[in-house]
C-alpha cells in the first residue's frame, strides 16, 4: 500500500514538473537587409525591440516599423 502511494505521488510530481513553461512571444534573428518582413501578420508594437548582436538596444532613429504590416524598414547604416 505505502509503495503504490509512493509511486502515485511520485508520478504526479513527475507530471506537474514535465510542463513546459511558453511565451506568447518569439525571438528572431536575420541577416540584416534594407527591409524585413518580420511575421504575416501584425506584431505588437508595446514588446518590438531590435537588438544588436552584443546586446544592445537599437535606436529608433535607425529603423521605420509599419506595425500592421509587420515590415522593418532602416533609415541607415548599422555598425
Amino acid at each position: 500500500m505505502k509503495g503504490t502511494l509512493f509511486l502515485f505521488i511520485f508520478l504526479i510530481g513527475f507530471c506537474a514538473l514535465a510542463q513546459k513553461q511558453s511565451s506568447n512571444y518569439k525571438t528572431i534573428k536575420v541577416v540584416v537587409k534594407d527591409s524585413i518582413v518580420i511575421d504575416s501578420v501584425s506584431i505588437n508594437s508595446s514588446r518590438f525591440l531590435i537588438r544588436k548582436k552584443d546586446g544592445a538596444l537599437l535606436d529608433s532613429t535607425f529603423y521605420k516599423v509599419d506595425f500592421s504590416k509587420a515590415l522593418l524598414t532602416f533609415n541607415r547604416f548599422i555598425e
